[in-house]
């Protein structure tokens, strides 16, 4: 039996071939997923994205990831939902800023509502930016694009933890 950091690294090199950021998508909902999925398709988008359904599973990629050194070698940007099941995405958030390593990683927040108490204590725990859900891609682009992050080529891969 495969153990799952085992799993991680073999999915690490699949993408490590690609020179292009890879966006990490905190996502429980996986229509909304694919319906951005689609939409960054359709913009000509070419990147790859690593589905994760909890906010538990993206933390351990990152971990792995990091113990695997490619947080040196990788563009790696960061999409949460804030509502995610087993621990919220400012927890998640919370967790990724305690790592001096990964408080580097490009990090959006996803909302359905845009609560300003909730989007200032984002700001202060290092997150990017926050967009509306459904995720609209030029906003999505724009929210990267602030932090000089150019989510910009040709073919989309896509793996799902």
């Amino acid at each position: 039996m495969i153990m799952r950091k085992e799993v991680f690294i073999i999915q690490l090199e699949t993408i490590a071939m690609n020179k292009r950021p890879i966006l990490l998508v905190a996502e429980k909902d996986s229509n909304s997923f694919q319906l951005m999925k689609k939409q960054l398709r359709d913009s000509g988008c070419g990147i790859s994205i690593v589905r994760f359904s909890s906010g538990w599973a993206l933390l351990d990629f990152l971990a792995v990831a990091e113990l695997a050194e490619y947080m040196s070698i990788k563009n790696f940007v960061v999409l949460i939902d804030t509502d995610l099941p087993e621990i919220d995405g400012m927890k998640v958030l919370k967790q990724i800023q305690k790592n001096r390593n990964l408080k580097k990683l490009p990090i959006v927040m996803v909302m359905e509502n845009q609560d300003p108490i909730e989007i200032s204590h984002g700001h202060n725990l290092g997150c990017g930016g926050f967009i509306r859900k459904p995720v609209d891609v030029e906003e999505l682009f724009s929210a990267f694009e602030k932090l000089n992050v150019h989510l910009v080529s040709r073919e989309i891969r896509d793996i799902v933890i």
